[in-house]
């Protein structure tokens, strides 16, 4: 096993009342292994204040499911999620409804959920859920209250 001591740069000085940092373990090739983000009050762990993240910017994603396979009664989907805008998407959730009645379908797996993303960041997540919890119904990928996406594979 090799370990190698990482130094950081010195933390601005005025960062505001919250800072965000994103680590990424990338490997020799340049790809992703690891990624990890945080946000950091600017009080310090004992006085922290995060009620500035109630002020954050809404933002409007953009998705697209990659694919969609059925196979022994489950469904397992890719769905690719981007932030289109030049503000932070913080704690992006991703849900599952059905059609109609607009109940959550329950339950769902999902590879990663309250993920944030960087301005024009985009990443892909994998939800596999049961045919039988959509009751008859299509499922519908929704992220925050408004905004529905129909389930089904790219074209």
């Amino acid at each position: 096993m090799k370990v190698k001591k990482l130094s950081f740069p010195e933390w601005p000085g005025n960062a505001g009342s919250i800072s965000f940092l994103k680590l990424v373990l990338n490997d020799n090739e340049g790809k992703e292994i690891s990624s990890n983000f945080y946000w950091l009050s600017g009080k310090g762990d004992e006085n922290a204040d995060f009620t500035a993240l109630n002020k954050l910017q809404e933002v409007e994603l953009n998705s697209s499911i990659l694919s969609v396979k059925q196979e022994n009664d489950k469904y397992s989907a890719i769905i690719e999620v981007e932030n289109p805008s030049t503000s932070l998407a913080f704690s992006v959730n991703p849900k599952i409804i059905k059609s109609n009645s607009k109940d959550l379908v329950l339950p769902v797996f999902w590879e990663d959920n309250y993920f944030s993303l960087l301005p024009k960041e985009k990443r892909s997540v994998k939800a596999e859920f049961n045919a039988e919890d959509l009751g008859g119904e299509i499922p519908i990928l929704v992220f925050g209250w408004l905004e529905h996406k129909t389930c089904r594979k790219r074209t």
